[in-house]
C-alpha cells in the first residue's frame, strides 16, 4: 500500500514527487521515506483537529489496500504517522475518520524565474 505515496498526479493534494528515481535496492526505504513524509504532512497527509482525525482521502479511496495490509486503515496510519501522535491516534477507530478536502488543481511549478 505504500506504493499510494510514490505515485504524484501533479496536484497539490497528492504525495510530493521525490527528488530521485525508486532504485531497486532501495525501494524499501524509499518507499518508507515518502509514506511518513506524506503523513507528516498535515496539509495533505493527517491532522488531529479537536476531536476529529482527518486523513486524506487516498485512505478512503484505497481502503482495502491499508486494510489488508496492517488490519485496518487506523493501524496502518499508526505504523507509519510521526511518533509523536502514536498516544493521540489511540483514541480514534477507522469509523472516526475524517477526511480532508482533495485539491485536485494543478500543482505550481516555482521554477524562480
Amino acid at each position: 500500500p505504500r506504493i499510494h505515496f510514490a505515485i504524484n498526479c501533479a496536484s497539490r493534494s497528492c504525495p510530493d514527487l521525490r527528488v530521485g528515481a525508486y532504485l531497486p535496492r532501495e525501494l524499501d526505504a524509499q518507499l518508507e521515506s515518502s509514506t511518513r513524509r506524506f503523513l507528516a504532512d498535515t496539509r495533505k497527509g493527517m491532522r488531529i483537529q479537536g476531536e476529529r482525525l482527518f486523513v486524506s482521502p487516498i485512505f478512503k479511496w484505497f481502503r482495502r489496500d491499508f486494510a489488508e495490509h496492517s488490519g485496518s486503515v487506523l493501524a496502518f496510519i499508526g505504523s507509519y504517522a510521526p511518533k509523536e501522535l502514536a498516544q493521540p491516534l489511540s483514541r480514534f477507530t477507522d469509523r472516526d475518520l475524517a477526511y480532508l478536502d482533495y485539491d485536485w488543481s494543478l500543482n505550481d511549478l516555482d521554477t524562480g524565474s
